[in-house]
């Protein structure tokens, strides 16, 4: 058996972030050696903010500690990747992971309900 994360826990400003994904869940695992990946989009609301920032906050239970870790990661328009090749990735992996149901990814409700979204996110990105 391999060390692994789990029963992960994703906290976030929805007013300042449109799309996480993929999105780990309870039932996610990462074992040792395997990287955790995320894509956060950032709404342009976030210009409206004083610090131009926002935070995602990773919680998860560590299996070689036993014990529950919190990892704060700030989200900033500085240094922010603002060409479309991320944004590319972003909608990629969510497109990959809205087949496998609405718990592996966070999509604004605006974008949840809109029809054939999958396909106006691959044409606009």
């Amino acid at each position: 058996m391999t060390p692994s994360l789990t029963d992960f826990k994703v906290e976030f400003d929805k007013n300042l972030i449109a799309c996480i994904s993929p999105m780990p869940q309870f039932n996610s695992h990462i074992t040792r050696g395997e990287p955790f990946t995320m894509y956060a989009l950032i709404k342009n609301e976030i210009e409206e903010t004083e610090e131009l920032s926002t935070t995602v906050t990773v919680s998860y239970f560590d299996s070689v500690s036993r014990s529950r870790e919190t990892r704060i990661f700030e989200l900033s328009l500085e240094g922010c990747i603002t060409d479309s090749s991320y944004h590319k990735m972003c909608i990629k992996h969510l497109i990959e992971h809205k087949g496998l149901g609405a718990n592996t990814f966070y999509l604004e409700d605006k974008l949840m309900t809109a029809k054939k979204i999958e396909e106006k996110l691959a044409v606009a990105y």
